[in-house]
């Protein structure tokens, strides 16, 4: 199997002096398929508390790079195992000094979990993405900026990637009281309970329209990947809530505006329903005074060389072939349905952008893993909250990025931080959809920024700042 790590390589400044806080270097191994929460498992001796002996460690980290660590070790005064939580948030004083795909990790609080424990400090994690190496091991690095140093101290195991088939409840029990809920979730039968319906409860339908466009050279498998994650997140959700999911693929010879409005007309859906449209693929912005939302282009065909060359001609033929995002919101809410998803990712400049964004192999961004999805966080989002949503990737004049790796940034991100959310392990609040949006947004801004350069403005780096409007 291959298998990548997280590292990072810092220069070294012998001239500025070391900071009194230290920061444990993390070699993370992952697994080929990363999933939108990763687990990781080490052991490590604090710079901080250098009292105590070799700390293990359940290391939990989120798309949005927050996380916790479940810290355990044996108090020998008091003759037990002591567990603590300490909660970790980036810490963006030093991401200036590191490359895009490495990051710090610092202690914000502490949690006594199953005893008192006195005067633990939070340690801070160093955290970066690196090639595959065959004998990996600890690396001690300084990172050096703002004319200060940061010492690193490696700790004292190798990690090991933590899957869901390791959390029996004998690993479970060394991070874990026996009355919390992700221990009872995995021992009590919580990973494979579903939704119960009473008898002569009619559960709601879910109706799923995914739109991809998956023949162009530039975005074709960048598409394809978002429409198979997307596809295999919603049924996960309906596995789990045991509703029924009617399922439309527009796609290939399928992928026509007729196509869609078709699909959307033969939707015979009940006020209890739910409806969700994702759109992957080309677009552009009709440049009227109200339009904010892109026209998204549905044509079965990659367009030639003298089409696109007549900008004018070019932009009638595509109005005939596309359709604007915020009509189909129009479609959709006509349903009266209690839920509506309409989201899009694709550009929302005055021209599609027929080019393909390089796939840079320091990005952090992760491919989806089949993580279970908690019942009481599915129903919450899916089953108890009455609202329309409608949002894109980019704003008016801002491109959309993907690449053949993760698919599109924005379906990345919310795909990740959906499933995150859902997840026994995430201790993320998210009230409802307005607010997962507003997330999605902020993460898919800081992903691109850190990520891709735009080469029409002398590569400084991408922007791409979403928009949304609800409707309760």
């Amino acid at each position: 199997m291959r298998r990548f790590f997280l590292r990072i390589t810092l220069k070294k400044n012998k001239n500025t002096q070391v900071k009194k806080w230290g920061l444990i270097l993390l070699t993370l191994f992952l697994s080929a398929n990363l999933s939108a929460q990763q687990l990781f498992e080490f052991s490590y001796r604090s710079p901080k508390n250098p009292g105590l002996p070799a700390l293990k460690v359940l290391f939990f980290l989120s798309p949005d790079r927050t996380g916790y660590a479940r810290i355990s070790y044996f108090d020998s005064v008091k003759n037990t195992m002591v567990l603590i939580q300490e909660d970790l948030e980036e810490e963006a004083s030093v991401r200036n000094d590191l490359d895009a795909a490495s990051f710090v990790m610092k202690g914000a609080a502490i949690k006594n979990i199953n005893t008192e424990s006195t005067g633990f400090v939070p340690d801070a994690f160093l955290i970066g993405t690196g090639k595959e190496e065959n004998s990996p091991g600890p690396i001690n690095s300084y990172l050096s900026g703002n004319g200060s140093s940061i010492q690193t101290t490696s700790f004292l195991t190798v990690s090991k990637t933590i899957s869901e088939t390791d959390l029996t409840e004998s690993f479970l029990k060394q991070y874990f009281d026996p009355s919390e809920s992700v221990y009872k979730y995995y021992t009590q039968g919580g990973a494979k309970r579903g939704n119960e319906w009473k008898f002569g409860e009619k559960p709601p339908t879910m109706y799923l329209i995914i739109v991809a466009n998956i023949r162009d050279h530039n975005i074709g498998l960048a598409d394809s990947l978002d429409m198979i994650n997307l596809k295999t997140m919603y049924t996960d959700v309906a596995a789990k809530l045991k509703i029924p999911l009617k399922t439309s693929l527009i796609a290939g010879d399928n992928y026509r505006v007729k196509s869609v409005i078709d699909t959307i007309n033969g939707i015979k859906a009940g006020s209890n329903d739910i409806i969700v449209f994702h759109y992957s693929g080309h677009g552009f912005n009709r440049n009227g005074p109200n339009d904010s939302f892109p026209n998204i282009v549905i044509n079965p065909r990659e367009y030639t060389n003298a089409e696109k060359d007549n900008e004018k001609k070019f932009r009638e033929l595509l109005l005939t072939q596309s359709i604007y995002l915020y009509d189909i919101y129009q479609m959709i809410l006509a349903k009266k349905t209690r839920l509506n998803l309409v989201f899009s990712d694709c550009c929302n400049n005055l021209l599609p952008v027929f080019e393909k964004t390089p796939y840079n192999p320091n990005e952090s961004g992760t491919k989806r893993g089949n993580w279970d999805i908690t019942l009481a966080k599915c129903r919450n989002f899916f089953l108890e909250q009455k609202i329309s949503v409608i949002a894109t990737a980019v704003k008016k004049l801002q491109k959309a990025k993907s690449n053949d790796h993760i698919g599109g940034y924005f379906t990345n991100q919310y795909v990740n931080n959906l499933r995150a959310h859902l997840s026994p392990f995430s201790q993320s609040q998210i009230p409802g959809w307005d607010n997962l949006v507003e997330k999605v947004h902020t993460e898919t801004t800081k992903y691109a920024f850190s990520n891709c350069v735009d080469v029409e403005k002398n590569n400084s780096p991408c922007r791409m700042n979403g928009i949304y409007k609800s409707l309760k």
